[in-house]
């Protein structure tokens, strides 16, 4: 499961938020923020973090199945899922000529 700020699907909540990001967290992160090189950093990395679908992919091409997203506020969140496939167990092999 990975639950990460996302990237909102609908275009004009997706200018929106990014605006947000770009310009009225860090204002909010000067007054109330002992740190807020913090929240720039948040911000950018939010702006970094892949889609929706991409992510999905990532995980597909890394083996899980099952793979899945669920958006979470409009998709300013999404909440992705995967399974691990099982590996085969494997037998200890016993030592030849023991």
């Amino acid at each position: 499961m990975i639950c990460e700020f996302s990237t909102p699907p609908i275009a004009g909540l997706r200018l929106g938020y990014q605006a947000y990001l770009r310009h009225v967290l860090p204002g909010i992160a000067k007054v109330t923020s002992s740190n807020s090189p913090a929240y720039t950093y948040l911000a950018e990395s939010i702006e970094k973090w892949p889609e929706q679908q991409v992510l999905s992919q990532w995980l597909r091409g890394a083996g899980f199945t099952r793979v899945a997203y669920r958006n979470l506020t409009a998709g300013i969140v999404a909440l992705h899922r995967g399974r691990k496939p099982a590996t085969a167990s494997r037998r200890p092999s016993s030592a030849a000529g023991a």
